[in-house]
């Protein structure tokens, strides 16, 4: 009997590891399938728009598991490890339910909304300003159309910066201005041309310059996200590739 009794328990204990690598392998086998829908997602957007795509980037480096799911299972557990819950150990009922809604929550929006984890490149279009070239930022949440001092030297406009209009430039952040040049051309490849005001602010950090909606307002700018340009006049200004964003990709 006792014999008997010993080989039923090691039944049921090799039964019950068969069932938890069993259950093992199925949440391995749907966290894969989120990620490869993301993936899948991510090669949409690359054939829409190549040079404009990034991979998430989660830091550190891949420890184990160096077969065929190794990076897909370290970049969901970096996703749903990275606010810090440590996957258990913990005494708090509250605490554990509030992390196990965060990572349904982060799963379902892996699942649906898989754009949110793409690095989104900014708008930028090719310009020249005094004859100078440059990529301007198109910012339509931007009140003004500014540019660095260091801009305004390259593009041989500082003599003209009237001083009277100084003052300071607040948004996000905020920053000293210079002055500001009264009339400028900016050409838009070699037929579309616009006569703007430029504020002229005193960093030399960030883009060098900015198309704001005073711009965007006084000529009627469209931003056609889905033909990827700005027009202006009828005529199409495709935007270029953010300089920034790729330096980032290359990082990553």
């Amino acid at each position: 009997m006792r014999g008997y009794q010993a080989a039923a328990q090691n039944n049921s204990g090799r039964f019950a590891a068969a069932g938890q690598d069993a259950q093992r392998q199925q949440q391995q086998q749907m966290q894969d399938e989120q990620i490869a829908k993301m993936l899948q997602a991510q090669e949409f957007h690359r054939t829409q728009n190549p040079s404009h795509i990034a991979m998430p980037h989660h830091g550190g480096a891949h420890h184990g598991g160096g077969g065929r799911h190794g990076g897909k299972q370290d970049a969901i557990q970096a996703m749903i490890g990275g606010a810090g819950h440590s996957g258990g150990g913990s005494n708090d009922p509250e605490r554990e339910a509030r992390h196990r809604m965060r990572d349904e929550q982060l799963k379902m929006a892996l699942e649906v909304n898989p754009e949110a984890f793409i690095s989104v490149p900014m708008l930028y279009v090719s310009c020249t300003l005094n004859d100078v070239p440059l990529k301007a930022f198109v910012d339509t949440g931007a009140q003004m159309t500014v540019m660095t001092a260091k801009c305004a030297q390259k593009c041989r406009l500082l003599e003209k910066v009237d001083p009277r209009f100084r003052g300071v430039a607040a948004g996000v952040g905020a920053a000293r201005i210079a002055g500001r040049v009264h009339m400028a051309t900016l050409r838009f490849g070699s037929t579309t041309a616009v006569d703007v005001s430029i504020t002229v602010l005193e960093q030399n950090h960030g883009p060098e310059l900015l198309v704001g909606l005073d711009l965007m307002r006084k000529y009627q700018a469209v931003v056609d996200l889905a033909r990827n340009v700005m027009l202006i006049g009828g005529k199409a200004i495709p935007f270029v590739e953010d300089d920034d964003h790729k330096r980032r990709e290359q990082r990553s």
